[in-house]
């Protein structure tokens, strides 16, 4: 009997494409690449989704805009404080005040092993009329 697979939560978190300030230097790739690293080896794989336009006001109103760094990590149930302990640090090397993550806590993210022996095969083509 196959073992029940533990229940998962898509989990997002954004990751700056630049650090704060006037000049706007941008993150190094091996920076980026550390912390892809860090949450592989915590949940077992990350997926970078892209580079999506952020956007937010800052303390005086201002509009503040970057480049975030869309990065998807399926997490176990149990494991949603260990993603949140996770994000801090990277949001605080990444000289921000907040770190922006979303978990989806109604949704559910699972794993599907593709073994050798499984039956599922594509569907039969529709037959044509």
């Amino acid at each position: 009997m196959a073992k029940r697979a533990e229940r998962r939560v898509p989990c997002i978190l954004h990751i700056p494409g630049k650090y704060p300030g006037a000049e706007g230097r941008e993150i190094e790739p091996e920076k980026l690449e550390s912390f892809l690293q860090m949450l592989d080896r915590q949940f077992g794989g990350s997926t970078p989704l892209g580079i999506v336009p952020g956007r937010w006001l800052s303390d005086d109103k201002v509009l503040e805009k970057e480049p975030m760094h869309r990065i998807e990590v399926s997490v176990k149930k149990k494991d949603l404080p260990l993603f949140e302990k996770t994000a801090r640090p990277i949001g605080r090397e990444m000289k921000q005040k907040a770190v922006y993550v979303v978990i989806n806590y109604q949704a559910e993210a699972r794993l599907l092993n593709l073994d050798e022996d499984d039956e599922d095969q594509l569907p039969p083509k529709a037959a044509k009329q």
